[in-house]
């Protein structure tokens, strides 16, 4: 009886407390004390690590490694094997950048984030990328898109697009003997070069505005003859953070209408994004602005 006891025991400590996994958190950590180190320190605390655990990750920066050996091979190591990695683009920090490289290699989940102002080089500009702002309520804001970005990370039938993996994809198939993937794969990458053009030279017309300083509405967005809503949402958590858009809602109101509202925009970001989604979604797009007074 005795046994039984302690094995239930264990039973419902592993449940009530499961194992926690690794997640490295590429980002630039700087010298002690420094703005850099402070901001660090306090993006992981108050946002990266309360939305990591409720996914049962642990954050594990490179500063937490306590483990004695080698820490850039202790480094590598988590970045290749970890289940889940999150990069900070903030200051484009040359070693965040090869980190960040050796990840999009792996093929394995990722979500990067960056706090706005963070021009991305253009070999990255099309990647999902959380902006944020250093406020108290940005930090509210960045909970949410975060724990939203790693659910979507972690689906199954996740599809991973990054710079690195896609060469790799278009040396297999160029290589290939089946003429027809080959054509597909060279249309989809005319589209994509085609829409990091529209969107670099849109984003130079419409440049950054906070929101604080940009007219404020709600939209409703339309599509005609689209029924995959995963495809629309994917579209959505893409662009959201360029746009500055903070939440949205995708709904199938009919047998080919789907419907996409947005609580809280900017006039230019609903311009620009309404420039984007006739783009990914051809000319059956209509929007709707409406004022907050």
């Amino acid at each position: 009886m005795a046994k039984k006891a302690d094995q239930h025991s264990e039973e419902k400590t592993a449940t009530e407390n499961p194992k926690l996994d690794d997640c490295f958190i590429i980002t630039p950590i700087g010298e002690v004390n420094s703005d850099v180190w402070n901001k660090t320190k306090g993006l992981i605390a108050s946002v990266v690590e309360p939305v990591l655990a409720k996914f049962n990750f642990i954050a594990v920066p490179a500063h937490y490694i306590a483990t004695p050996g080698s820490i850039p091979k202790q480094i590598i190591r988590h970045i290749v094997e970890d289940k889940l990695v999150i990069a900070n683009l903030t200051g484009l920090n040359p070693n965040v950048m090869y980190e960040l490289a050796v990840r999009h290699a792996v093929k394995l989940p990722l979500v990067t984030l960056a706090e706005k102002g963070t021009k991305l080089p253009f070999d990255i500009v099309d990647q999902r990328t959380i902006f944020y702002e250093d406020t108290f309520n940005g930090v509210e804001d960045c909970k949410i898109a975060l724990a939203e970005a790693i659910e979507m990370a972690l689906r199954p039938d996740a599809t991973v697009e990054n710079p690195i993996y896609d060469a790799i994809q278009a040396k297999n198939i160029i290589q290939s003997t089946d003429p027809e993937s080959a054509n597909e794969y060279f249309m989809q990458r005319l589209d994509r070069i085609e829409d990091l053009i529209s969107q670099t030279r849109f984003n130079d017309f419409y440049p950054r505005v906070e929101q604080s300083a940009a007219v404020k509405g709600s939209c409703k967005f339309t599509v005609v003859g689209h029924m995959d809503t995963i495809a629309i949402d994917e579209f959505m958590l893409k662009n959201a953070g360029r746009q500055n858009i903070k939440r949205w809602s995708v709904s199938l109101v009919s047998e080919n209408v789907v419907v996409v509202d947005i609580p809280l925009i900017s006039d230019v970001a609903y311009e620009s994004t309404l420039q984007l989604f006739k783009r990914r979604f051809g000319s059956k797009v209509d929007g709707a602005f409406s004022f907050d007074f």
